[in-house]
Parts: structure tokens; C-alpha cells; sequence
């Protein structure tokens, strides 16, 4: 999991999960339940950002840009 700790770009303003009102654990089940999906090939990869009150705090990215291809970056 990648909480945010460096912006993602001057356009998009970052907080700590917690700053924002989300749980920092239920964020960490989220990304089990995808990185499950990816591991047992119902899906190729998964990109997730999730941001609230217009700042991003949670972004990551798991698997492959397609089931071919090379991995997703961070």
C-alpha cells in the first residue's frame, strides 16, 4: 500500500489518510481484496487513487497494464 508521503504533482494536492477522515486500515483491506483479484488472474491489474475533500491520499498501483504486458508503475 502507498499512502501518500511525496505529492503526486503540483496539481494535486496529498494528506495522511487520517488528515482526510479515512482509515488507514480499511484502505490496507482494499488493497488485499485487489491485489487477491490480480494474484488469481480475474484481472490483469488494477489502478487505484482515491482522494476526498480534494486532496489524494491513497494511490496504488498493482499487476499489469494487461495480462501481456508489462507491469503497472508507481
Amino acid at each position: 500500500m502507498n499512502i501518500m508521503q511525496k505529492p503526486l504533482s503540483r496539481s494535486l494536492p496529498t494528506a495522511m489518510p487520517q488528515e482526510v477522515g479515512l482509515s488507514p486500515e480499511r484502505l490496507a483491506k482494499l488493497s488485499d481484496v485487489m491485489r487477491h483479484e490480480v494474484e488469481t488472474k480475474h484481472v490483469p491489474g488494477v489502478s487505484m487513487l482515491i482522494s476526498r475533500h480534494g486532496k489524494v491520499a491513497y494511490r496504488e498501483n498493482i499487476g499489469f497494464v494487461r495480462p501481456d504486458g508489462p507491469r503497472l508503475r508507481e
